[in-house]
């Protein structure tokens, strides 16, 4: 779930999304729960996730399914737009990772509530 601003209004720019505590066994006929500590390193998950998120951008300006109105006319130019992409690679991205308080339940109440909402994005293309 894309989050484009705080709730004062303000540019807060963030994303939620759901991992799962574990996976299915490679024959899917069980699963297989995560350690306590988590299932990935917040490290490696930032650098994974930013890498996925930034192909997935960069394969919908190249499918031309990005709309750049307004002051993002300019990076309709190819060479400005790589530049851009190119700068995003080289930004830091936080991952603030945790198991849910109250369990998986709240945490989808939580999210659903903003999935109908303006200024939301589901993600689903990972």
């Amino acid at each position: 779930m894309l989050h484009t601003w705080s709730q004062k209004l303000t540019d807060h720019f963030h994303i939620h999304c759901l991992i799962a505590g574990g996976a299915l066994s490679f024959d899917k006929k069980r699963w297989i729960s995560s350690n306590k500590t988590y299932l990935f390193r917040v490290q490696s998950l930032s650098k994974e996730f930013k890498k996925r998120y930034l192909g997935l951008f960069e394969k919908a300006y190249l499918n031309k399914e990005l709309s750049l109105p307004g002051k993002l006319e300019n990076y309709r130019n190819k060479p400005a737009f790589s530049s851009f992409v190119r700068f995003l690679f080289g930004v830091k991205w936080l991952i603030y990772a945790k198991r849910p308080f109250a369990g998986p339940e709240q945490v989808l109440e939580y999210l659903g509530r903003y999935t109908h909402r303006v200024g939301a994005f589901p993600f689903s293309r990972f």
